[in-house]
């Protein structure tokens, strides 16, 4: 049984290199996305920012290991799971949003809530 389970560090170093970069390359694009995400819901530029920073700073520490299999590894990781609790929260909570749904954004929901607005919120 015990040669089912994995062993680790199976990978060559050249193939675990090749294999971080494209992770850290979707870190990177998953820190930029959470920006523009948390932007198009109608978020500050702060906020937007220090949302998309947090996730950006794994990727850093995921660089910084690029030569530390269990740091770098485990930084990206740790800031993938990041960039889909963010994606959540900046959905309002709507876990459909870690897995690519379209959402309807925050400021015409917002709209809505407002008496008066009614239809003409929904229309934009």
């Amino acid at each position: 049984m015990a040669g089912w389970l994995p062993r680790g560090r199976t990978l060559s170093d050249e193939a675990w290199a090749q294999r971080h970069r494209w992770m850290l390359w979707l870190l990177c694009a998953n820190a930029a996305g959470v920006l523009c995400f948390a932007l198009a819901q109608g978020y500050a530029v702060g906020h937007s920012l220090v949302e998309a920073g947090v996730v950006a700073a794994f990727a850093v520490l995921g660089v910084a290991g690029r030569h530390d299999r269990r740091l770098g590894s485990g930084a990206v990781a740790v800031g993938l799971l990041t960039a889909s609790a963010a994606t959540v929260h900046l959905s309002e909570g709507a876990i459909e949003a870690q897995r690519g749904h379209r959402r309807e954004p925050a400021a015409r929901r917002r709209r809505r809530d407002v008496p008066g607005e009614g239809a003409r919120g929904c229309t934009l």
